[in-house]
């Protein structure tokens, strides 16, 4: 055989065993939180807010968000935990509009997560 034919098949060999290594780093995942999907139904005083913003505050001064329209919103994906709820609309109390204030928080799970919240002003 070839010195070259055994080079090439050397070569082939490493190459080979490199793209499983790297295959195999990249399948190793554990730092990538679980999927959660999170659905929202709003309304303040009885009445489905016509439009607002959602905000779901995470760690390290962070947050999810999404925009509210017919009193119904949802979000793809949502770090598992347990967050503070901040809901910005036109005629919003601070309790609920206010992360210093925020009066909701909720617990998230891995899956779909369901959340009603009826507001009220006073």
């Amino acid at each position: 055989m070839s010195p070259y034919v055994t080079r090439y098949k050397w070569f082939l060999l490493l190459f080979l065993i490199g793209v499983v290594y790297a295959s195999a780093l990249r399948a190793d995942d554990g730092d990538v939180p679980p999927r959660t999907i999170v659905a929202v139904t709003t309304s303040l005083d009885g009445k489905p807010l016509a439009s607002g913003r959602i905000f779901f505050h995470l760690p390290k001064d962070q947050f999810v968000g999404a925009k509210i329209k017919a009193g119904k919103c949802q979000l793809d994906y949502v770090p598992a935990g347990t967050h503070k709820v901040t809901i910005e609309s036109k005629g919003m109390p601070k309790r609920f509009s206010s992360f210093e204030q925020a009066a909701l928080v909720v617990k998230i799970v891995p899956g779909n997560n369901r959340f009603t919240f009826v507001l009220t002003s006073d």
